[in-house]
């Protein structure tokens, strides 16, 4: 019951929060539990630190390295891969003085703002990479901020592989950075411009 009532509380303080901060332990590694607070996380579309406590007990093991900490986590927690984690130890005040700063970088990369022409002609840049299915993309914007949604209108969203919304996920991130953010990218059907048309009968 206990588990259930924090599991709950958990989900409405997301509700209404920009940003979480999921304390892992550092002895006790991922539990259930945290798999199920993180998958809440996303859901919900807050901002996301990844935070592991108790690293002083860790850093004997030289064999265990910050770096393949992170990895191991990123592995088993894949859908918050896009987070950045960061090591504690509450025991000894470590690894909290850059914590705000990270804090307010992620909600201010949260708020950023795509121009809808600049961002169609990015996609359409972007598409032919990786497009195996042949999905033809028309107008596409920038429908939220909370968290980052977008849409694109092509002309079958059957079309659009999975590969292809990876592909354009990864490289949003590398364009715009929306570090520590979910992105939400949404393919509806819609039509050419009347334009295009225009332009298909004339030929």
């Amino acid at each position: 019951g206990i588990e259930v009532l924090s599991v709950l509380q958990a989900k409405k303080a997301l509700e209404r929060a920009d940003i979480a901060i999921l304390l892992l332990d550092g002895e006790q590694g991922i539990t259930d539990q945290d798999e199920k607070i993180g998958s809440l996380i996303e859901e919900a579309g807050c901002g996301v630190i990844l935070a592991i406590n108790k690293w002083d007990t860790q850093e004997r093991n030289r064999e265990f390295t910050r770096e393949e900490a992170a990895e191991r986590l990123r592995k088993q927690m894949a859908y918050l891969r896009y987070a950045p984690v960061v090591f504690l130890s509450a025991l000894q005040g470590r690894g909290f003085h850059d914590l705000g700063d990270l804090a307010d970088e992620i909600i201010r990369q949260r708020r950023v703002k795509i121009p809808t022409h600049e961002f169609t002609e990015w996609v359409r840049a972007e598409v032919p990479i990786h497009n195996p299915q042949g999905a033809k993309f028309y107008l596409c914007h920038q429908s939220g901020r909370n968290p980052p949604t977008f849409v694109c209108h092509v002309n079958d969203p059957g079309r659009v592989h999975f590969s292809l919304r990876r592909h354009l996920v990864n490289a949003m991130r590398e364009r715009w950075g929306y570090m520590g953010n979910p992105l939400r990218l949404l393919f509806l059907r819609g039509h050419a411009p009347k334009a295009t048309f225009r332009n298909q009968r004339r030929h």
